[in-house]
């Protein structure tokens, strides 16, 4: 429930990717920090745990509001269906990570930590949504122009977001990375 509340202020302010990306670092900075202060300050580990908690819930709630917002209208459904399915085979890998404490201890904590810290860094290279109309058509996508609007000058320049291969092939697997094993932590 707190998660809601911090996201209804820092989506006012803030784009996604920035949101999504400070909460999904701040989640993975928490957890891979919980080994090192667990055996000297074992209340600190329970609090970080929370505040990692509360990082991870937040960017989660917020990739929801991305991932519809990046989808064209003609392959949404198709395309947060298959969000929802690699969602739900992290729910199925989540539990294995967590019995790795078993073979080394606290090594669930940085596995999880590392994914919050690499999602977070990679979700910077997605296109930001905030204020934009949603695409119609994938040709829309393609076409999208990102409004930029220089400080230095009053002219409005436009930055066309890269078409390439290699960028397309990027931001699949960022997809897939968010909506598997890190909401399941």
């Amino acid at each position: 429930m707190p998660a809601y509340v911090v996201i209804l202020f820092s989506l006012e302010y803030f784009k996604r990717t920035t949101n999504i990306s400070a909460f999904m670092i701040f989640g993975g900075v928490s957890m891979i920090v919980i080994p090192m202060l667990q055996s000297s300050m074992p209340m600190m580990a329970s609090t970080l745990a929370a505040i990692g908690k509360l990082g991870i819930s937040s960017s989660f709630a917020i990739i929801y509001i991305h991932s519809n917002e990046l989808f064209p209208t003609s392959i949404r459904n198709s395309g947060m269906g298959l969000v929802a399915v690699a969602s739900r085979i992290g729910g199925i890998l989540a539990p294995y990570v967590v019995c790795l404490k078993d073979v080394i201890p606290n090594l669930h904590f940085i596995i999880f930590g590392l994914m919050g810290l690499t999602s977070g860094l990679c979700t910077l290279y997605l296109p930001d949504t905030k204020d934009l109309p949603l695409p119609g058509t994938i040709q829309d996508l393609l076409t999208r122009r990102v409004h930029v609007v220089s400080v230095q000058s009053p002219h409005t320049t436009y930055k066309k977001i890269p078409q390439t291969l290699w960028y397309w092939i990027f931001l699949f697997p960022i997809f897939i990375l968010h909506t598997t094993i890190l909401p399941w932590q």
